[in-house]
């Protein structure tokens, strides 16, 4: 199915976090995980030509903690106790924004239309209608499972109109 966004292979986004998080990450494809917006995690948009989205990026609960966690170098163990209480604190979340405005450069080839982070969204939450509309309806998207060492694992999925 033809997009106007490329979705990346696994590998490029495990050399992009890789990089980011200063010790090794894996990254699979795996099964479609549910979107239903009723469970925890994080969404981000990516805006492209006259502010209409392109992209999401929708991470589950323990990947929103894990990025958010790891980025800084947070005890582990912090990751642990969010996912038990089903929570993302503020510094978390502000931590996953600075990780997702860099995969940014995912999407971004000379063929396709420029995009550029726009914001990250608490879920589950009213999401913007553009966002939720891509979230419900995309043209493509792939899903991969994000293991950032020491951190644990989560689901990654992305989104592209």
């Amino acid at each position: 199915m033809p997009t106007n966004f490329p979705i990346p292979a696994a590998e490029r986004i495990r050399e992009v976090l890789t990089d980011l998080m200063g010790r090794p990450v894996k990254v699979v494809r795996t099964e479609a995980a549910d979107l239903d917006g009723a469970r925890p995690g994080a969404c981000a948009d990516y805006a492209a030509g006259r502010g209409t989205i392109g992209v999401l990026c929708v991470a589950d609960l323990r990947l929103t903690n894990t990025l958010g966690a790891a980025l800084t170098m947070v005890a582990p163990a912090v990751v642990e106790d969010a996912v038990a209480k089903r929570e993302i604190d503020e510094s978390t979340i502000d931590n996953f924004r600075e990780v997702l405005n860099v995969l940014t450069s995912l999407f971004n080839t000379a063929d396709t239309a420029h995009v550029t982070f726009r914001d990250v969204h608490r879920m589950p939450a009213q999401l913007p209608s553009d966002t939720a509309q891509l979230l419900h309806a995309p043209k493509a998207r792939r899903d991969f499972e994000v293991e950032v060492e020491e951190y644990g694992a989560g689901v990654l999925t992305v989104l592209v109109a």
